[in-house]
């Protein structure tokens, strides 16, 4: 895994809406108890590692045996979710375990703020510089006490971190008019893409078909 990315949250913006739990019922009472909507930190649970192919549960040594084998590791979020946080952290720590040769991939961060993100991973630049540098509430807006372990962790182990994001109004040109709408400076601005597995671009379909906003659309979904 030399060289590998830990990808955490790519997957984060591509998911079906949790199901609510009913006021008063216990899972109600547990999910407040936990801040689910307004938690500041990350908040471990007890869990279990299943392989998502067979189903089975993964021993520890099995589980750090596919993250070593591993060249991108993905872990998705529900954005306020304290637990999935948690999991990130510890799936970060085993990776680290497992092969320290390895960076942290941010979602929510465009790539024109990979110098100040550098800045405070590096320690030469500090939480509250970092915070206005990136405008992280415009930028993403979720409780930034819930990432902070992440990049704590890199600062702490010397790890890189990199800004994985289009800028937005690259996002939102290409979310109106689609990748052909783009001016040749826009469409300067992208890597090379290509099409997934099919069986993924049916997954995203499911997900965005879920997505409390709007019909289902063809085109829209096309640009997505």
């Amino acid at each position: 895994m030399a060289a590998a990315i830990a990808s955490l949250w790519a997957a984060g913006c591509a998911h079906a809406p949790a199901a609510s739990t009913a006021p008063g019922t216990p899972a109600a009472e547990e999910e407040h108890r936990h801040g689910m909507r307004g938690a500041k930190e990350p908040i471990p649970l007890p869990h279990l590692i299943v392989d998502g192919d067979s189903g089975d549960e993964l021993a520890d040594r099995n589980f750090d045996e596919k993250l070593r084998a591993a060249r991108v590791i993905y872990v998705g979020e529900e954005h306020p979710n304290p637990h999935d946080h948690a999991a990130e952290v510890e799936v970060l720590e085993r990776a680290y375990a497992a092969d320290p040769s390895l960076g942290l991939g941010m979602e929510m961060l465009p790539h024109q703020y990979q110098g100040s993100l550098d800045a405070y991973v590096g320690g030469t630049l500090d939480e509250a510089g970092f915070l206005k540098a990136v405008a992280w509430e415009e930028t993403w807006g979720y409780e930034w006490g819930l990432y902070k372990p992440l990049l704590e962790f890199c600062r702490a182990h010397k790890l890189p971190a990199y800004a994985l994001n289009a800028a937005r109004d690259l996002a939102h040109a290409v979310a109106k008019g689609g990748v052909d709408g783009l001016t040749p400076a826009q469409k300067a601005e992208l890597p090379e893409m290509k099409p997934g597995p099919e069986a993924h671009r049916e997954l995203v379909r499911e997900a965005f078909a879920q997505h409390p906003h709007a019909k289902f659309d063809e085109a829209k979904f096309e640009r997505f």
